[in-house]
């Protein structure tokens, strides 16, 4: 009964108003868009610093192995902000970005040791 209450109520509602509600919609994706670049954009520069970091290394299977972490790294995140989880949508973005950071830490170390 409740859903049929407010699909009636988002129907009987003035025309600016269902524009703006369309709007707010283009708004989050908008957001989910610039978090992908911005992850997409973030890895991009740690694949690269891998890659001038590990020309010199002896062990070539170790870089091989930090550059295929830090690709399952991105698959892994943008999967992720594709599938969000109802319900608490603003903690499961905090925590995504707290993952993600933390993952990055962990790839800059293991940069670091090439």
């Amino acid at each position: 009964p409740l859903m049929v209450n407010f699909a009636i109520y988002i129907v009987s509602l003035p025309y600016h108003l269902e524009n703006f509600i369309h709007l707010k919609k283009i708004i989050v994706m908008t957001k989910r868009k610039v978090l992908k670049k911005k992850i997409n954009y973030i890895v991009g520069e740690l694949f690269a610093e891998c890659l001038i970091n590990g020309k010199n290394c002896a062990d070539q299977a170790k870089v091989n192995d930090v550059l295929a972490d830090i690709l399952n790294t991105q698959n892994e995140f943008i999967s992720r902000i594709s599938h969000t989880q109802p319900g608490n949508v603003k903690g499961f973005y905090k925590k995504l970005i707290q993952d993600f950071n933390a993952k990055a830490n962990e790839l800059i170390d293991a940069i670091s040791k090439l």
